[in-house]
């Protein structure tokens, strides 16, 4: 009888919580919409409502479990790490405020004060895991980080240094824009990886990333036909689901192809 190693049940636990999250999400918003009777536009939207603490919480622990996981190769890998620096933001940084169905307005100095908090506290956790980096790296004997990694960190650091300049200098702009950038960002990294896994996986005949990255492509000018031509009001709600949707997809679709590779294949290039 074989045991399952720890790493590696830990590794699959760290997938499955990625398509838990958004199913934990996904039911705070349809049970406030129930509750509330009223459709908001956007999944953002609802940080104004009962579901704001899901909401929040979800979204860092996916960005937690973004960062965590390694990709399968120095592409994705720099993606996942972006995409997962991007969560926390979206979560952190509401839309501005905008009257819909009977929803109460919230102080905006205290949304101000809220949004510094969070914004800072991200900055002091991404500081403290630049530091472990590196001291893991001067103690242990990592791999000398690629090309494509070394590209990436630097995007990663010139992103996080723009977010800071941009929040001290004009702080207005930040609170305005900070939510819609990350937030594409967040999901360009995601359509790229699903790109990405449908050019190198090692089962690309029959594993559907194709199809699903296709269909990421597709719903965002789907959206832009919706939205501009058909009028219709829950433009953003409809792309913002289904890309939602599209994404648990493809992870379970991933984990599904990975499920059986070593806790090791979650250790990240720390160098």
């Amino acid at each position: 009888m074989t045991t399952t190693r720890a790493p590696t049940v830990t590794y699959r636990y760290l997938r499955v919580a990625l398509v838990v999250l958004p199913v934990l999400l996904g039911a705070a918003v349809v049970l406030e919409t129930v509750r509330s009777g009223c459709v908001l536009d956007s999944i953002s939207a609802y940080v104004y409502t009962p579901a704001q603490h899901v909401f929040v919480g979800a979204l860092v622990a996916i960005g937690v479990c973004l960062v965590v996981i390694k990709g399968t190769g120095s592409a994705e890998d720099v993606l996942l790490n972006l995409a997962g620096m991007m969560a926390p933001l979206v979560a952190l940084v509401p839309t501005p405020y905008v009257q819909q169905c009977g929803l109460v307005e919230p102080s905006r100095a205290a949304v101000r004060a809220e949004v510094a908090n969070g914004f800072w506290s991200l900055v002091v956790a991404a500081l403290a895991v630049a530091a472990a980096a590196v001291v893991v790296a001067a103690r242990t004997r990592t791999p000398t980080p690629t090309p494509v990694f070394r590209l990436g960190r630097a995007v990663g650091v010139g992103v996080a240094v723009l977010a800071v300049v941009v929040f001290l200098a004009d702080r207005d702009r930040f609170d305005r824009t900070a939510h819609y950038a990350a937030a594409l960002v967040l999901f360009g990294c995601i359509i790229a990886v699903a790109l990405i896994k449908s050019h190198t996986s090692r089962h690309r005949r029959v594993n559907g990333y194709s199809t699903i990255a296709a269909l990421m492509l597709l719903t965002l000018p789907a959206g832009l036909v919706a939205g501009l031509v058909a009028h219709w009001s829950r433009t953003v709600l409809g792309v913002e689901v289904a890309l939602i949707a599209l994404f648990v997809a493809f992870w379970l679709l991933e984990t599904k192809e990975h499920w059986h590779d070593e806790g090791a294949g979650m250790t990240r290039e720390l160098a």
